[in-house]
């Protein structure tokens, strides 16, 4: 993995509402967010719980509040004792390991509580994939691992956690594609671009899942 691609990738990421509300409902009072990259989600909740961040290179914002982060690997949490936080934060880090299992069991053993857990939903419709159509994380060159739902319950649960809660997030967006495909600007194409977006069939791109211990 190149720590100057992946700066540039995940520094201008805000908060993900999702993500965002999946903390401040299941974390408890502190979490460590492993894979944190420009600790968007360490520095907002550092006034409500006590939190810290660790990936693999470091970020310039991170200098917002040095001291609550550092260098760190998913799978050796080897500077945090047993159960020293609530809940383990993973967003978008599982995919990138060639063993996520190692690091899901130092995830079992650091947290007291639980973990908040995104990763790509890389388990594609097939309406998508009869249209050469897919969703673009599996285009990352980072990634080593494509998890779909069953997947991921099936590596946390391996690793010793319940699954609590799971919901896909990150509804696509299709109106840039369907405004190029229907062309113009005009009052018809207006028209059928608003009755091709109010479907009720919508595609997500993330996985979400909270899973506790014991």
């Amino acid at each position: 993995m190149n720590p100057i691609n992946e700066q540039q990738k995940y520094a201008v990421r805000g908060l993900n509402p999702h993500r965002k509300k999946a903390i401040e409902d299941y974390s408890g009072a502190s979490f460590l967010d492993v894979g944190c990259g420009s600790g968007a989600y360490v520095l907002y909740f550092q006034d409500k719980f006590k939190t810290h961040g660790i990936d693999h290179a470091e970020f310039p914002t991170w200098e917002q509040n040095r001291n609550l982060f550092g260098i760190g690997e998913a799978s050796s949490l080897k500077q945090f004792a047993d159960e020293s936080w609530d809940s383990i934060v993973c967003f978008e880090t599982l995919e990138h390991l060639k063993n996520p299992s190692d690091a899901l069991k130092e995830y079992y053993r650091v947290a007291k509580k639980n973990i908040i857990l995104t990763v790509p939903n890389c388990d594609v419709p097939q309406e998508l994939l009869k249209s050469n159509l897919i969703f673009s994380h599996w285009n990352d060159p980072t990634h080593v691992q494509f998890f779909t739902k069953d997947s991921i319950c099936k590596v946390v649960e391996g690793a010793g956690f319940s699954i609590d809660h799971f919901e896909f997030i990150n509804k696509i967006n299709f109106k840039p594609l369907m405004s190029t495909l229907l062309g113009g600007s005009g009052l018809l194409n207006k028209i059928m671009l608003n009755k091709v977006l109010s479907s009720k069939k919508e595609y997500f791109i993330t996985s979400l899942l909270i899973a506790r211990k014991g």
